[in-house]
């Protein structure tokens, strides 16, 4: 079943979209709370951070899955894509220019979650309008496994990046391993917007 879905441009754009995206997160989930805990030394700031970046996902997802099921999977997913993608355009430039304060951080920290909410049962159910019922099971299958090798991959490279540029532990300027870190997730959102786009939806048929 594999070879018919490869062949198929609405799966090929929807899984190297949501593939980039995945590899790119890992960048901001340790950058963050690293961010924080350099610019305060606190650890509680940094648990406030971690706090702020799972608990609105958590609480408000079910409420997004229910805007997801009103509205389009694909306009909520790209809505939630460039809203990613300018929060971390911000925080890129906030942290690169010695310019990132605790508030602020917390809240685009938070805008981050909020966004999540709604953009990952989003992103779920897109997968039905994107490949013929026939192909669901195998899609997602290769959607999973795809999934795992990116999120073992990026903590890897989020890792060494910041091996190489800096992860700012000699003072503020030497944190352009953190701002590139946000910039690398900007980055994955964007372009993950522009493949999302050429996906063309089709009616969900449940297969017989």
């Amino acid at each position: 079943p594999s070879r018919p879905l490869l062949r198929d441009r609405n799966f090929v754009w929807l899984m190297s979209g949501g593939a980039l995206s995945i590899l790119g997160d890992p960048f901001t989930v340790i950058a963050i709370p690293w961010l924080v805990l350099e610019l305060t030394g606190d650890p509680v700031a940094l648990g406030m951070s971690v706090a702020l970046m799972g608990l609105p996902r958590a609480i408000l997802i079910l409420f997004g899955g229910a805007l997801v099921d009103r509205y389009a999977p694909k306009r909520v997913l790209m809505l939630t894509k460039h809203v990613n993608t300018a929060l971390l355009a911000v925080l890129a430039i906030l942290v690169y220019s010695g310019h990132a304060h605790l508030p602020v951080v917390l809240a685009l920290a938070l805008g981050l979650s909020l966004a999540s909410a709604f953009g990952i049962p989003a992103g779920t159910s897109m997968l039905p309008h994107a490949v013929a019922p026939q192909y669901l099971q195998a899609a997602n299958g290769m959607m999973m496994g795809l999934r795992q090798a990116a999120l073992l991959a990026g903590p890897l490279l989020a890792g060494l990046l910041f091996a190489l540029a800096g992860d700012g532990s000699g003072g503020p300027r030497h944190m352009h391993g953190l701002a590139l870190a946000f910039g690398v997730d900007c980055l994955s959102f964007a372009v993950s917007a522009w493949t999302l786009a050429q996906v063309k939806p089709r009616p969900f048929t449940p297969p017989a």
